[in-house]
């Protein structure tokens, strides 16, 4: 047994015992299961687990990738920490808890891992070949959610359900005592299983596995759920609550869900039309750091636009062929439609600084085509692509191109209305919740009642964002599996087939539409304000925009949102909290009083700016802090610019089976495994982007 302190929340710590495989008190674990509510014959342990491994990489040979291994390995079972040094204790003590709880395939303890993906390589050629073989349910290749060994283990990724770090996620849990132990472990050493690991390091591997356990443990009470009920994912939340909702509602299945039912090829059109926020930079101002810059996000802006606008409400029926233009506008003006489109000699008009035509979703295009960051500027020849109404209008609004020529295919229509009313409700109660709690939190001082309200309040504004994407969610999924061996099998289903299993499954009830119309809605939101910053746009995404601001801007700003706001008081789309009255989807001036000092961008998800906080970058694939910290000024923001420290880590997965390794003098089993090594990340352009912009591009900055 080996004691070591651990710290708590409140800058304290805590005195815990972590024993060994042959300390560990196996024969006192208590057997009582709970029956499973979805499989009858299924039962779970009251007790759960979670676990952790520690790793080393190493290169032993510079032509062969990194290796991983393990060196140290950590478990708490029903708030008992044990640990080890080899994977032979860990298979030790798994296969006496699976004899003494009697434990199988329909009689399983649940076994949390924070990053499963990670653990999982590591582990999975033991469940194969010791543990009694195993079955994975994944999300993508090498994301598994949960894995079922024989011998009665269900691992389950508690990243997953929480859509956040373990430091984020034990600290904004309300009562976990014990948050992650960041920073006391040099990932850089190489350790062994015989290397000794100080009080601080051997607290730091024992504080994962508890903090994990305290994450699980206040969660079930939280939510008020077992480990039979809790999600597998953070959405199952959501989608749990809504389904609830629309089954109150004895007729949603037959005249809202099953009434909508998608052929393959509307499923097809669906999937070609639909795509996320506009995110892009204005290619007159990329590049240049500019001054006094305003931001304005619009509240809330998935969840308005699901209850502000309107929705296709019908089964989408095909039209046949588009004889003239005035047909197409009759029919774009009054119903939801979904259509493929041919235009020729497509040119974009002067003064858009945000083109809206992606080249990644042309179904086809001729020769000579330009684009803008991957924006469509010119087709001299032709393009081709599936759109909605709402897409037809900003592009007429964009472009210029042969109105004789226009070809339209496979033009399907259904009647436009609102989404259900208890899929409103659910949407506008979270938003209810989100906008009390935070006035709540405003006003209250009592330290403690403060942060349980905080923490409310972060769940109400996860949960109401996490709506769309839950409704955005692809009936027709690669299915992804483990063979017998352990190898990733993908395989691609009819869509036919898939679908009709969709609608088949109880656990369906959402429309697939409705996604892509609320992406579509918000791009069109979204226009309105881009339309009126115009030129003196320098940057958008999804809902927001970054702009040179005016009195003139300011005031067509303030327009716009009394439009919004009347048409929030006309659907109802609003709260009243202490005397004032909260509006959806309104645009609200962040920057209000205290523009960004400094601001620049060097496209889609590269920005950089400087505010009274200090400076700050955005790029995707890079740490926020780490790297506003490494380039330390907004001057060193441009293409060449090398990140050594915050670009991140690369995983090298290498697949070799269980096998003997030696590092120092030291012989460990291991398996297949995850090399990983800080990777650097240049801050670059194309050279397409770089021509059109009149950005230098260059070599290393620093």
């Amino acid at each position: 047994m080996r004691e070591v302190y651990i710290k708590r929340a409140d800058g304290g710590a805590d005195l815990v015992k972590a024993l060994t495989v042959n300390e560990f008190p196996v024969f006192q674990l208590p057997e009582q299961t709970r029956r499973a509510r979805r499989k009858k014959k299924l039962s779970y342990m009251k007790l759960f687990a979670t676990f952790d491994i520690e790793t080393t990489t190493i290169q032993q040979d510079l032509d062969e990738a990194p290796e991983g291994y393990m060196y140290h390995w950590q478990m708490c079972i029903g708030g008992v920490c044990v640990y080890g040094r080899r994977w032979e204790e860990w298979l030790e003590l798994m296969t006496k808890i699976s004899q003494w709880l009697e434990l199988n395939e329909e009689r399983r303890l649940v076994v949390y891992v924070f990053n499963l993906g990670y653990e999982y390589q590591f582990i999975k050629e033991f469940l194969l070949d010791e543990l009694g073989g195993m079955e994975v349910f994944a999300l993508a290749r090498r994301v598994p959610v949960h894995v079922v060994c024989g011998a009665g283990f269900e691992f389950r990724c508690a990243y997953k359900l929480t859509n956040m770090n373990l430091n984020k996620a034990t600290i904004n849990e309300l009562g976990v005592i014990h948050p992650k132990a960041v920073g006391d472990l040099d990932y850089y050493k190489i350790r062994t299983a015989e290397t000794p690991l100080d009080d601080i390091e051997f607290g730091y591997c024992i504080s994962d596995v508890v903090s994990l356990y305290e994450l699980i443990e206040r969660r079930l009470i939280n939510e008020d759920d077992t480990l039979d009920s809790i999600p597998l994912t953070s959405t199952g939340y959501v989608r749990r609550v809504t389904r609830a909702a629309c089954r109150k509602d004895k007729h949603y299945r037959d005249r809202v869900f099953k009434k909508q039912k998608m052929s393959a090829e509307v499923y097809t059109l669906l999937k070609e039309a639909g795509r996320g926020g506009n995110t892009h930079a204005n290619r007159y101002m990329s590049g240049q750091i500019w001054e006094d810059v305003d931001s304005a996000d619009a509240a809330s802006m998935y969840p308005a636009m699901q209850l502000l606008k309107l929705f296709p409400m019908d089964k989408f029926s095909y039209y046949g062929d588009i004889d003239d233009l005035d047909e197409l506008e009759h029919m774009t003006s009054h119903f939801a439609c979904l259509f493929r489109v041919v235009l020729t000699d497509v040119h974009l008009k002067k003064h858009v600084p945000v083109p809206y035509i992606p080249s990644s979703k042309l179904i086809a295009r001729g020769s000579g085509c330009s684009y803008d960051n991957g924006r469509l500027l010119n087709a001299p020849d032709f393009i081709a692509i599936t759109i909605t109404d709402i897409d037809w209008r900003i592009i007429k609004e964009q472009y210029d191109f042969d109105y004789e020529s226009i070809l339209i295919s496979d033009f399907y229509y259904a009647r436009y209305g609102y989404l259900p009313e208890p899929i409103r409700n659910t949407v506008m109660q979270y938003f209810k919740d989100k906008t009390e709690l935070k006035y709540k939190i405003s006003i209250e001082t009592d330290p403690e009642e403060k942060k349980n309200l905080k923490y409310l309040y972060a769940k109400s504004k996860n949960r109401l964002n996490a709506i769309f994407g839950m409704m955005y969610t692809n009936p027709v999924r690669t299915e992804i599996s483990v063979s017998k061996s352990g190898e990733w099998v993908e395989e691609i289903p009819s869509v036919s087939d898939a679908l009709e299993k969709f609608y088949k499954s109880r656990n369906s009830f959402l429309v697939y539409s409705w996604g892509v119309w609320t992406t579509a809605h918000a791009r069109a939101h979204l226009q309105q304000l881009l339309d009126i910053t115009g030129d003196d746009t320098l940057y958008c995404d999804t809902d927001s925009d970054k702009f040179i601001s005016s009195p003139e801007i300011l005031r067509r700003l303030d327009l716009l949102n009394d439009d919004i706001k009347r048409e929030c008081e006309e659907r109802g789309v609003y709260v009243d909290v202490g005397g004032r009255r909260y509006y959806m989807g309104i645009f609200e001036l962040e920057t209000a009083g205290n523009p960004y000092k400094r601001f620049v961008t060097l496209g889609a998800k590269k920005y950089a700016y400087e505010d009274k906080d200090g400076f700050h970058i955005t790029i995707s694939g890079v740490q926020k802090d780490k790297g506003a910290e490494e380039m330390e000024k907004i001057e060193n923001f441009r293409p060449g610019f090398i990140f050594r420290k915050a670009g991140g880590r690369t995983l090298y997965y290498n697949d070799v089976g269980k096998h003997e390794i030696t590092v120092d003098g030291c012989k460990m089993s291991t398996a297949s495994n995850i090399g990983m090594v800080d990777s650097t990340y240049e801050l670059g352009i194309t050279d397409e982007y770089a021509a059109l912009t009149g950005i230098n591009v260059y070599k290393e900055i620093r």
